[in-house]
């Protein structure tokens, strides 16, 4: 080969190089669309940017140094020296009644008593006019009859029905009474007008009166039905009584018209009717704070805080007024 050719052949490999070069120079992986920027991901000499982290994780060290200020916070929580004082937020007794006395020996098991009375004028009652009845008329004759809703002797108030309303267990399951609760029929009346019973309790209907009575049960709560008596004796209700029952359920004669009885029926066996006298006793309820509730048919619920103990008996008075006056 002649120079001119080797020339020309050195010139054209030289081209070749150069073009190669060219075509084939680095590219920066950044500028490359989808790609992220150097990371922990990437196989990336980046070691140096790892280490700048470090003194962070030694950043919660100092909070650890705060933890004994949340120690102190605990320490309220030992039962020390500070347990006593949590007795403040114990419920307190209410204080509504005159002091407890210790019982009698004849008080025996009465934990409640009391006595209700009325304040002013006495109320008048509604006269009752019997002649549509000859066997009635002829009961009461010579003495003119009225309706009891005011029983007042004396100033004290009969037929007042005071029962426990609050303190008594949600769950509680109190045996039924055991004594009979007897509704008469007596000269074309009910005896008692105000009565009282538990769930459970042994009930009987007596007709006492030589003449056709009609015993109507009325209620919201334990439904609606009637038998007659035609004669002399004592029957069971026609129905069992299945909830309690506050004011709104009464014995009635569709025959005689005037005759009425409130009942009052309880799941529980913590309640007393006032008699004459006007006094109540509430028997065998067990230690601890409670509301009272009286109950007349005509007037506003008077309601009354006492404290019950093992051996004294706690009082607990009430006043009516007309109206609430």
């Amino acid at each position: 080969m002649d120079l001119k050719q080797w020339m020309g052949a050195a010139g054209a490999g030289i081209g070749a190089i150069a073009l190669s070069f060219f075509l084939n120079r680095p590219t920066n992986i950044l500028e490359q669309p989808g790609v992220r920027a150097l990371s922990a991901e990437l196989n990336v000499e980046a070691k140096p940017e790892v280490k700048v982290p470090a003194p962070e994780i030694k950043v919660p060290a100092p909070a650890q140094k705060a933890a004994p200020a949340t120690k102190p916070a605990a320490k309220p929580v030992a039962p020390k020296a500070d347990e006593p004082k949590a007795a403040p937020a114990k419920l307190a007794p209410a204080a509504a009644t005159t002091p407890s006395t210790p019982r009698a020996a004849g008080e025996k098991g009465v934990a409640v008593k009391g006595t209700v009375t009325w304040k002013g004028d006495p109320a008048k009652n509604a006269k009752i006019e019997m002649d549509s009845d000859p066997v009635c008329k002829e009961l009461c004759a010579g003495k003119d009859k009225f309706k009891e809703t005011y029983v007042i002797a004396d100033g004290k108030l009969a037929n007042v029905c005071v029962y426990v309303s609050k303190g008594l267990p949600a769950d509680g399951k109190f045996p039924a009474r055991t004594e009979t609760v007897l509704i008469d029929q007596v000269g074309c009346t009910y005896v008692p007008h105000v009565v009282a019973m538990q769930l459970g309790q042994k009930v009987e209907i007596r007709n006492s009166d030589a003449t056709t009575h009609n015993v109507h049960f009325k209620s919201k709560l334990n439904g609606d039905w009637n038998m007659t008596q035609s004669e002399k004796g004592t029957v069971d209700p026609k129905e069992p009584f299945k909830r309690a029952e506050l004011g709104t359920a009464s014995f009635k004669c569709d025959i005689h018209t005037w005759m009425e009885s409130r009942a009052l029926i309880f799941d529980h066996p913590f309640f007393a009717v006032t008699g004459a006298d006007g006094s109540f006793e509430i028997k065998d309820l067990p230690p601890g704070s409670y509301t009272l509730t009286a109950w007349h048919e005509k007037e506003k619920a008077q309601t009354m805080d006492v404290t019950v103990t093992a051996d004294a008996t706690a009082t607990a008075d009430f006043t009516f007024s007309k109206g609430g006056k």
